[in-house]
């Protein structure tokens, strides 16, 4: 059964493109022409993403016109692009963080294109955001991208690690930059008596700041780093001199490079193209040098290329994400994403663990584009919307952006781009090389695609927006279809006619399939796309049923449209908006059972419809609907494996009995319910058994999913019965099953969402059972996964919702272990999570648990003997309570605990 999810509101991609394409085009359009209507969910994120493009190229155009200039102090007639024209005209912008990601924007822009700014102008402009400045930079190390915010030498910084003015063999003179994980000094090395950068572990990933687990994580990334670095020598390396530690301060010292990065070098705009093509060729040999020991870079750009002002001569630094090839120093995780998004590789967006040393080709080729275009080749307002685009888009032509980048410069950069590995150049060095004959005027080896093999590639990356397409293309067609039947006087017109109407009408099925099925449509982020594939193919359906619902002849498909309006009803409005629909379909498809029994088409359909409707129903809190309406599809599907075994039927049977198995749950017949979910997991388990795991295989990944969903269920529902032995065994299944699909599909989040629901129930069962110090490490996996799917979905609901439970466990658990000042802060952060998820759904169960959270703070403070501050707890719990309807039975029990603890304070 599937349980509906918030959706991801996301950016209206066609919108986003067009007014981008315009830009480039020289004729750039208004915002507010390129906007979807104002309910729509998409407003706001598009929104922000054309501000964010308006910013770059409006601030590039401010730049060039003042280039243009007569006299250098001459201001350009151009109006400068600011926010507050931006907030102006849309107000629904003033929401701290879209406004903290916008200053941040113009902050890059105005300085990148020569129009210097102090960062605390922006906190005088804006008094009423708190901390712009340091704000500015939490936003920075988010996106990783564009210019490091160094501070100048001598400003202290808020963050910098506690070191004295010197550090073991180091005096400390000034900070000179920061990365993911690392500060960097420049420093005296007393011994040698030179001065070299010293970078050193930041406090955050001290070990007091984060899990031991973690830390220690972080910690071995920090030595692979210095001792990957410190392997290499070469004149476009940064050479690493000494490797150590000082009370707790773990650090490495390189050479000192006087010079700038190539971001800051790009602060004046894009480069020349024979200097871009030296910097990156240099880069790519030293690159390669890294590939010949066996090490990955797999963070390359702009701000961790040096340029030394002596030699010219550009050299790679920081190894902070660099991986070890050949041995067991594997930091990365399957399915964890590393690097920097706007010039990673698309399976590097995916998978980090998986990469090879064509990623770090792509990062070449990515920060050679910078170079030359003076932005990245995917630039968006946030990382995720960069992901999607370095996986699903094609970059822009360099010379669309710069008119000055040479056509050979431009066809070994966009080789690079390569969405396939194996299309780039095969090594650092063959890229190298390439760029060497680009600068010695030889012809390169590198060829352009034609727009014949563009479009091939695109569209077998974006099969389903292909299909859309297509879709268009066919409608067109079949209108004109249309219209000529209207002169059609022959017989032989009239079928060739019909046929063409069944055609279009095959396409529009195939394509709500592909739709419907597609797991990954599903996900954040991709949720809202998904619905509006479907709001295409709606009117298709219903004008078909308004034309043809009178043939008799056409009853199936009648039935069947039908039945696909009331899906997409029940994905896109509600429950109730979809019941009459599937009615509809039953009717007619119950009809057609009774007059051929053994037609498995039929009684698929029809079969399916129950299972709908129960979904309808189920979601409408009607449990006795939902139970009848599930019983009559198992009762069918049951009919379809005894004409036929084949493995689909035994798979939708499955889940016929586990979802009338849930239902039975919801009515609290757990004996009952717990029968069906057996009967579920035993069919899932033949299937399974039948073959080898295979993760290509589409059938057995809906099979093992299905499996691991009903292990939870059934573990889930031998808690809630306190039949705590049989919790072990399916949740074990289910987590082992959850950890395979989790690798194998790194993009499947609902899998991870799953697996973190697994280790939390864990992780109750034990605590229930008293198991206190077995339920550390399934809580600090929960809390892992948790943390990691609300910072790359911050907009989902259910991943806050998760993120707030499993950090109200983990305050249990350090409070039963006497940790009350721990768990004071995991429960202020399960409180300040719920109230985010407040601000959007003000639901009666989010309140219960805000006023829960209040509960156990009060609780702790009273342990702690702070009257006051418990006072204030509970006062806030009734605060919460105020939304919740009293009438039910868990706001009871909570009202109960709150006058409990009342009173034991009032005694005092």
């Amino acid at each position: 059964m599937t349980f509906q999810n918030s959706p991801e509101q996301s950016v209206n991609e066609d919108l986003r493109r067009q007014f981008e394409a315009a830009w480039i085009a020289g004729e750039p359009k208004s915002i507010e022409d390129c906007l979807p209507a104002g309910e729509d969910p998409t407003f706001l994120p598009t929104l922000e993403e054309l501000i964010h493009i308006d910013l770059e190229f409006g601030w590039k155009e401010w730049s060039l016109r003042r280039r243009e200039s007569s006299k250098a102090s001459q201001r350009p007639t151009l109006a400068s692009p600011i926010v507050e024209r931006y907030l102006a005209r849309f107000p629904q912008l003033n929401q701290p963080d879209i406004l903290l990601r916008v200053l941040e924007q113009e902050y890059l822009m105005r300085n990148q294109h020569g129009d210097q700014t102090d960062r605390d102008d922006y906190q005088r402009r804006f008094p009423h955001v708190s901390n712009v400045a340091a704000n500015f930079e939490t936003f920075a190390r988010m996106r990783q991208q564009g210019t490091n915010f160094g501070a100048p030498p001598g400003e202290k910084r808020a963050d910098a690690p506690v070191c004295s003015s010197q550090l073991g063999n180091y005096e400390l003179l000034d900070e000179i930059g920061r990365g993911g994980m690392g500060v960097v000094y420049r420093a005296r090395q007393l011994a040698a008596d030179r001065i070299v950068a010293l970078k050193v572990i930041r406090p955050e990933y001290s070990s007091s700041a984060l899990s031991r687990k973690r830390h220690d994580s972080l910690l071995d990334r920090f030595r692979t780093e210095a001792r990957a670095a410190a392997r290499l020598e070469h004149e476009n390396i940064v050479t690493v001199y000494d490797v150590g530690e000082e009370n707790g301060q773990h650090f490495f010292s390189m050479r000192f490079v006087e010079g700038k990065s190539l971001s800051e070098l790009l602060r004046d705009g894009p480069l020349p193209n024979r200097r871009a093509a030296t910097y990156v060729e240099q880069a790519a040999r030293g690159v390669h040098v890294a590939h010949e020991h066996n090490i990955l870079h797999r963070d390359i750009k702009p701000q961790n290329v040096l340029v030394d002002d002596k030699t010219d001569h550009a050299l790679v630094a920081d190894f902070g994400l660099a991986k070890l090839l050949e041995g067991t120093d594997e930091l990365t995780r399957a399915g964890e994403m590393m690097g920097t998004p706007a010039y990673m590789s698309a399976e590097q967006a995916q998978d980090a663990a998986s990469v090879g040393p064509a990623s770090d080709v792509y990062s070449l080729g990515a920060t050679l584009y910078h170079l030359v275009t003076g932005r990245p080749p995917f630039q968006a307002a946030s990382p995720i919307e960069t992901i999607r685009q370095v996986i699903a888009d094609e970059p822009v032509a360099p010379s669309r952006l710069n008119r000055a980048v040479d056509r050979d410069l431009e066809t070994i950069c966009l080789k690079c781009l390569e969405k396939e590995p194996a299309r780039r150049y095969a090594s650092a060095r063959a890229l190298a090389d390439d760029l060497a004959r680009y600068l010695e005027g030889q012809p390169i080896v590198a060829r352009p695609l034609g727009r014949v093999q563009r479009a091939v590639r695109w569209c077998d990356r974006n099969r389903l927006v292909a299909a859309s397409l297509a879709l268009a293309v066919t409608f067109l067609l079949a209108a004109l279809t249309a219209t000529t039947i209207g002169y059609a006087t022959t017989i032989a017109a009239l079928e060739q006619s019909e046929r063409r109407y069944s055609q279009t009408r095959q396409v529009v099925n195939e394509f709500f399939v592909d739709v419907s099925d597609n797991v990954l449509l599903n996900q954040p982020g991709l949720q809202t796309l998904r619905k509006s594939l479907l709001r295409r193919v709606l009117p298709h359906y219903q004008a078909f049923l308004a034309e043809r619902r009178d043939d008799p002849a056409l009853r199936q498909d009648l039935a069947k449209a039908h039945f696909r309006v009331g899906l997409i009803l029940l994905e896109i409005e509600s429950a109730d908006a979809a019941l009459p629909s599937l009615g509809q379909a039953r009717t007619i498809q119950t009809v057609l059972v009774e007059q051929d029994a053994r037609n498995t088409d039929k009684l698929y359909d029809l079969a399916a419809t129950w299972n709908a409707i129960g979904e309808a129903e189920y979601d409408r809190g009607k449990s006795s609907e939902a139970v009848d309406s599930f019983i009559q599809a198992k009762q069918l599907r049951q009919q379809l494996v005894d004409i036929e075994k084949r493995p689909e039927y035994q798979r939708v049977l499955a889940n016929a009995e586990m979802n009338l198995g849930l239902a039975l749950k919801a009515k609290q017949q757990f004996d009952e319910a717990r029968q069906q979910l057996e009967k579920a997991q035993l069919s899932r388990l033949d299937l399974l058994d039948r073959k080898v795991d295979d993760f290509r295989d589409e059938f057995h990944l809906r099979i093992l999913r299905d499996f691991a969903i009903g292990e939870y269920s059934r573990a889930n529902l031998a808690l809630l019965v306190r039949d705590r032995p049989a919790v072990a065994v399916p949740l074990a299944n289910a987590i082992q099953r959850f950890e395979e699909l989790k690798n194998s599909q790194p993009q499947d989040f609902d899998a991870q969402y799953r697996l973190a629901l697994s280790y939390s129930l864990l992780a109750q069962n034990k605590m229930s059972s008293r198991e206190y110090g077995a339920a550390s490490e399934p809580l600090n996996s929960a809390r892992s996964i948790a943390d990691r799917l609300v910072d790359l979905n911050p907009h989902v609901n259910d991943f806050q919702v998760l993120a707030s439970s499993v950090y109200m466990n983990v305050g249990s658990l350090e409070q039963r272990e006497g940790k009350l000042n721990e768990a004071l802060e995991s429960f202020k952060r399960a409180k300040s999570i719920l109230d985010e998820i407040i601000k959007v759904e003000p639901l009666p169960p989010n309140r219960r648990n805000l006023a829960r959270t209040h509960c156990s703070m009060a609780n702790i403070y009273i342990d702690q003997k702070h009257w006051p501050a418990a006072n204030r707890q509970l006062q806030n719990a009734r605060d919460a309570l105020g939304g919740a309807p009293d009438e039910t039975k868990s706001t009871f029990e909570l009202v109960e605990f709150i006058e409990k603890l009342q009173g034991t304070i009032d005694r005092q």
